[in-house]
């Protein structure tokens, strides 16, 4: 089953309007998102996003709290991305294996097109003070739900013969979030090649049906 894949710059950061206050205010937040990637989050200061996008300082603590705002706002919004997309084919009322696949297949190939800017959950998430940490995990759980709900639904149809939904689905996510740890844009692995390599690696875990 493929997917439509929603580009980088169509993630909705922030609700997409045409007033000037949401365009500064994403214009911020797209630069925070690379500066992050490439110096990390201790490594950027207010004054290079200032810089990066060519505002004064106090316009962005205007729109900002401080910088750890910034870094919810970003992480944040890619897993809203995420969650729209996992509602869309969790509500395709295709079978659960076929589910399955997609979302192992979107994850992945989205990934791929937002090389670096997928990774800053992962890498930069510990520096999250505590509430917005709490906030941002109520999100991934959000997101898993669509893994361990197409598993278990898959268990209670008979696509997948595994018992254990959750671990199950722990190690399938474990498995597609790895993959942005070691791909390369210049690899000789296509995102498609890698998707499907990992739903098949996926299935034979879950002893899934052939359809």
């Amino acid at each position: 089953m493929k997917t439509n894949l929603v580009p980088w710059k169509n993630i909705p950061l922030v609700k997409k309007r045409e007033s000037r206050w949401e365009q500064q205010r994403q214009k911020i937040l797209l630069a925070s998102a690379h500066l992050f990637w490439q110096k990390g989050f201790l490594g950027t200061s207010i004054n290079d996003i200032a810089k990066a996008t060519k505002l004064n300082k106090a316009i962005v603590y205007y729109y900002f709290k401080n910088k750890a705002y910034l870094l919810y706002e970003i992480m944040s919004g890619i897993l809203r991305g995420l969650i729209d997309q996992g509602i869309q084919i969790s509500n395709s009322g295709f079978s659960s294996r076929a589910k399955l696949e997609a979302l192992i297949e979107n994850h992945i190939k989205w990934q791929a097109s937002n090389y670096g800017f997928s990774g800053i959950g992962y890498m930069e998430r510990k520096n999250l003070p505590p509430k917005l940490l709490r906030d941002y995990i109520c999100l991934r759980d959000e997101y898993e739900k669509f893994f361990h709900e197409t598993i278990k639904e898959g268990i209670g149809c008979g696509d997948f013969e595994c018992t254990d939904a959750k671990l199950a689905c722990l190690f399938s996510l474990g498995l597609v979030n790895s993959i942005i740890l070691w791909y390369k844009p210049d690899g000789n692995l296509s995102p498609e090649k890698i998707a499907s390599k990992a739903s098949q690696f996926i299935f034979g875990g879950l002893k899934a049906r052939q359809e």
